[in-house]
């Protein structure tokens, strides 16, 4: 596991982060907060994980196993902000714009809000990545949907239903009914925010699909939140993914499985 190098007399200055946005940019941002703690800063990390209404309303322990982290990475769940100092925290766009910023403050704590990927995709990043498990409902779940998969093959299918333009159904069912001519035996983990996709491939290809969720994925409610968690983690354990045009949320998928990524384009 990585450690930052954390020098005997050490006084905590921690990295305080507060990630927006869906479960996989909430991901990305962890785990660089994680790379700039172990990389750059040699301290302790402390996530703000706040609840955003229409966004991702799930708290962090419905969909880690946050007593697996490491002690210098903690993460404390708030439904609104704990006090007015997180007004005034540094947006950070970049990580040139983190670069910065840590530059300009030397060796005083650094309190940062981010919204998208702050660290490179180096080893260190994807090693980080890794650092967060799934909570145990989340294994379940997936245990449960990928109870017919003995001897079978398991690819992931991840649709978004805003990348249509560029990745129509049409191009999904192509590549599936292929990848079924190639290996008769194989199975189709789906993943998408789009009920019609799901019923329409359980309908074109019976026998070859399986589902995680259950309930709606609004961003308003926990257990529909959970089940973004439930796809990214269930879609890292396929042996490849196909997936949506300008989604990292397969993408990443693929990264953290270590498994191969097909962008299905019209």
């Amino acid at each position: 596991m990585l450690y930052p190098n954390l020098p005997t007399d050490y006084t905590p200055a921690p990295l305080e982060c507060r990630p927006t946005g869906g479960f996989s940019t909430r991901l990305r941002i962890l785990a660089s907060a994680a790379w700039w703690a172990v990389c750059r800063l040699n301290t302790t990390v402390q996530i703000l994980w706040l609840n955003e209404l229409d966004i991702f309303a799930a708290p962090s322990a419905i969909v880690f196993d946050v007593g697996a982290l490491p002690y210098w990475f903690q993460i404390y769940d708030a439904p609104f902000l704990p006090h007015s100092g997180w007004l005034t925290a540094r947006q950070i766009l970049s990580t040139d714009d983190m670069a910065f910023y840590t530059s300009l403050m030397q060796k005083k704590p650094l309190r940062i809000v981010a919204g998208v990927q702050i660290a490179p995709n180096d080893a260190t990043f994807w090693e980080c990545l890794t650092m967060f498990t799934p909570a145990a409902p989340i294994v379940e779940a997936i245990n449960t949907a990928f109870g017919q998969i003995i001897g079978r093959t398991l690819v992931g299918v991840h649709y978004r239903k805003g990348a249509a333009t560029q990745s129509p159904q049409a191009a999904f069912w192509t590549a599936m009914a292929a990848a079924i001519d190639a290996n008769p035996g194989v199975l189709f983990y789906i993943a998408s925010d789009d009920p019609a996709f799901v019923g329409s491939a359980q309908l074109l290809f019976p026998g070859h699909t399986t589902v995680g969720f259950t309930q709606p994925k609004d961003a308003n409610n926990p257990e529909g939140n959970e089940q973004a968690a439930i796809d990214f983690f269930a879609l890292a354990q396929t042996t490849q993914i196909f997936g949506s045009a300008g989604s990292g949320f397969g993408q990443l998928a693929a990264y953290y499985g270590g498994i191969s990524y097909i962008e299905i384009l019209a």
